[in-house]
C-alpha cells in the first residue's frame, strides 16, 4: 500500500485530464518603419536615379579621377597611399600619421556629384561605360558570357531613355520626395 487513500487517489487528476490554460496569441511583432535613404528613393522611383546608378558602378571605365594635378607629393614628409592616388600619409615630424586627401570632392564620382548631372551627360557616361567594360570583357575572353550578355541589355536600355523626360521625372521625384541631393 502507498499510505494515499483511495479517495485522495479518485480526487486527484491525472496531468492529462487537467484543464488546459487557453494559450495567449502573441501579435507578431510590427516591423519597424522603414528608413530608406535618399538615394535609394532616387534609385527605385525614377529612371535617372538608375541611370545614376548604372555609371557608379563602372564610372572606372569612364571617368578619369583622381586628376594627375593631385598626385603630387604635398612635401618631404609624406607618401603616397598606393591605393588610394592624391591620398599622403606623413611619416615623419609633428604631425606622423596625418591623412592628406588632395583629391578634388567636386568631381568625386559619386551619388550627389552624379545626380547634379544633366540625363545627356549620364547618358554619354553610361554607354561609354559599358562600351568599355564590354571591350575588357573581350579582353579577358570573356566575349558571349552572360554579363556581355547583361551588358548588351543595360546598353540598349540606356541608349533608349529620353533625357528631356528623365529630368522632369528627377524633378518630380525630388520634389514629392521632399529630396536633399
Amino acid at each position: 500500500m502507498s499510505g494515499v487513500s483511495e479517495s485522495a487517489k479518485v480526487n486527484r487528476r491525472s496531468p492529462a485530464a487537467k484543464a488546459k490554460k487557453p494559450v495567449k496569441k502573441v501579435a507578431p511583432p510590427k516591423a519597424a518603419p522603414t528608413v530608406r535613404s535618399h538615394s535609394s528613393i532616387f534609385y527605385a522611383e525614377c529612371d535617372k536615379g538608375k541611370l545614376v546608378q548604372e555609371v557608379l558602378v563602372r564610372w572606372w571605365y569612364a571617368i578619369s579621377w583622381p586628376g594627375q594635378a593631385c598626385q603630387e607629393s604635398p612635401g618631404p614628409h609624406y607618401d603616397s597611399m598606393k591605393a588610394f592616388p592624391g591620398v599622403f600619409i606623413c611619416v615623419g615630424g609633428d604631425e606622423v600619421g596625418k591623412i592628406l586627401d588632395k583629391r578634388d570632392k567636386s568631381t568625386c564620382p559619386n551619388f550627389t556629384n552624379m545626380c547634379k548631372k544633366s540625363a545627356k551627360e549620364l547618358k554619354e557616361l553610361a554607354v561609354k561605360a559599358i562600351e568599355n567594360q564590354k571591350i575588357a570583357l573581350e579582353e579577358a575572353g570573356e566575349k558571349g558570357c552572360p554579363d556581355d550578355e547583361n551588358l548588351d541589355d543595360v546598353l540598349k536600355w540606356v541608349k533608349g531613355l529620353q533625357e528631356g523626360a528623365l529630368d522632369r521625372e528627377a524633378t518630380k521625384c525630388i520634389k514629392e520626395y521632399n529630396l536633399k541631393l
